[in-house]
């Protein structure tokens, strides 16, 4: 996309226009990204898988956007043809598996069928008004669940803040044991609204309150290894924008990562127990997580050469969709269940080099399994199934992305564009934000995870795109 062009503005000072009655497609977004947040919220398993599905048939029905459903289907009609390519010259390739990755994919193939126009400012302004009362109910929901959690229980323990789930799970306080992921989907989703939100140049009253609120509750939910992957994200996007501006940030982070730590060990030290010894454990090389890597990485490597070019094929290994077709996923170790219309089936892949580390963690009621103990993830399973050429390749998309951003931030920088400029350190540091988290779980394919929050990049990224028109620093188009 070329850089943007500075035309004069029209627009008087301190003023958005309402746009033209012909503009449906920016209404048109901004109802998906309200849709979005509606299924990504919603206490359902199963419905946010389908919910890119249901955003097509919404976009086509309403607004007679064929466009979207033909880009759509012809990526989803690609993804079919390389699944069946893999079937036919690939012994054993279990096809239902490679179907399903097109459904737990189904939030980036969606997010490539949206063209690459741009949202009016005036259904931004409702975007980033739909974006301030979910941080905040969520928040408020969030922070309930705890305080009730804590009443119940009395104390604070190490996993009080998995409680913290929003409409997600609006009752986890009355969940006994393993409380699910939904507090992971909870702060991944939060810190990417208020992420967008600092994109806002005409800031709400209440925006720092509602900032310190979603703060506190993301904090309090307690999936560091969301956190320190954002702080870190932020620092190498901001060191990519412009080094000197992220070394004086530096300084900032520096004593709020210090303080967060120190909150932390004094609400319950025992987690600083917890990280001594998940560093002892990857150290030792004894962790589920780096026995998972060594024999996906090592040994099925050694023993099939042929997978470290080629991989394994879609949904033959640790993917969600591999994971899933299983049946241990969704119905245990001992109960094996799938989705309808998916029979349970593992590859020789996964049965081979991956079940028996999985639930070797399942089954070990030594230690709390979370994040960090994972034997599957998305950066390994994606290099697992796809191979090294297509890792390569995605990797080489990636670095043009980020290249093409950094050459936009040197323009909004020449003409002084200081919207522009954060705007570019939040795409960013989202697209870093969930290449950390992939190294954690397989978030890349849960649509809980990543539909709304994908949509608001793509809006922010075709944003950057468009004809900048400056009456000054706060009015464009």
């Amino acid at each position: 996309m070329e850089a943007p062009v500075i035309t004069p503005s029209q627009l008087k000072p301190g003023t958005i226009s309402r746009p033209p009655v012909s503009d449906t497609y920016s209404k048109m977004m901004y109802e998906v990204v309200v849709l979005s947040l509606i299924l990504t919220w919603f206490p359902s398993k199963i419905l946010p898988y389908a919910s890119p599905f249901m955003i097509i048939g919404y976009t086509s029905i309403v607004y007679r956007n064929y466009q979207i459903l033909f880009s759509f289907s012809k990526i989803f009609f690609l993804g079919l043809l390389f699944v069946g390519l893999n079937y036919l010259l690939r012994s054993n390739y279990i096809f239902s598996n490679g179907l399903l990755t097109l459904f737990t994919y189904g939030s980036f193939l969606l997010t490539w069928s949206f063209s690459r126009q741009g949202v009016s400012p005036w259904h931004m302004r409702k975007i980033y008004s739909i974006l301030y009362f979910a941080v905040v109910f969520q928040s408020v929901l969030g922070l309930s669940q705890f305080l009730i959690a804590y009443v119940k229980f009395g104390l604070y323990t190490l996993d009080m803040g998995d409680f913290i789930q929003g409409t997600i799970v609006p009752f986890s306080f009355n969940m006994d044991g393993d409380r699910g992921i939904g507090n992971a989907y909870f702060v991944i989703n939060i810190l990417i609204m208020m992420l967008v939100l600092l994109t806002d140049t005409r800031k709400s009253k209440h925006f720092y309150k509602i900032i310190v609120l979603g703060s506190i509750t993301v904090i309090l939910a307690g999936v560091h290894h969301a956190l320190i992957s954002f702080f870190l994200a932020l620092f190498i996007a901001l060191s990519i924008a412009e080094f000197k501006r992220a070394i004086k940030y530096a300084f900032l982070f520096v004593p709020a990562i210090t303080v967060t730590l120190t909150v932390f060990y004094f609400l319950n030290p025992n987690n600083v127990y917890l990280y001594s010894h998940y560093f002892n454990l990857y150290s030792s090389g004894e962790s589920f997580k780096t026995i998972a890597m060594k024999r996906a990485l090592i040994d099925l490597n050694r023993d099939h050469p042929d997978v470290s070019f080629f991989g394994t094929g879609p949904g033959q290994f640790s993917s969600r969709a591999g994971l899933i077709a299983s049946g241990t996923y969704l119905g245990g170790l001992d109960e094996h269940r799938s989705i309808p219309l998916f029979p349970i089936a593992k590859s020789n892949y996964f049965k081979n080099y991956a079940f028996d580390v999985y639930y070797s963690m399942k089954m070990d009621k030594s230690t709390t399994h979370g994040a960090a103990s994972r034997t599957f993830f998305s950066l390994m399973s994606i290099y697992v199934e796809l191979g090294m050429a297509l890792s390569i390749g995605i990797i080489i998309y990636l670095i043009r992305n980020i290249r093409m951003l950094k050459f936009r931030y040197i323009r909004f920088k020449e003409i002084n564009f200081n919207e522009g400029k954060t705007t570019v350190i939040a795409i960013i540091t989202a697209l870093l934000f969930f290449i950390f988290i992939a190294f954690f779980e397989n978030y890349l394919e849960m649509s809980q995870a990543t539909m709304t929050c994908f949509f608001l990049i793509k809006i922010l990224y075709n944003k950057t795109g468009q004809p900048v028109q400056i009456a000054n620093e706060k009015t464009y188009e």
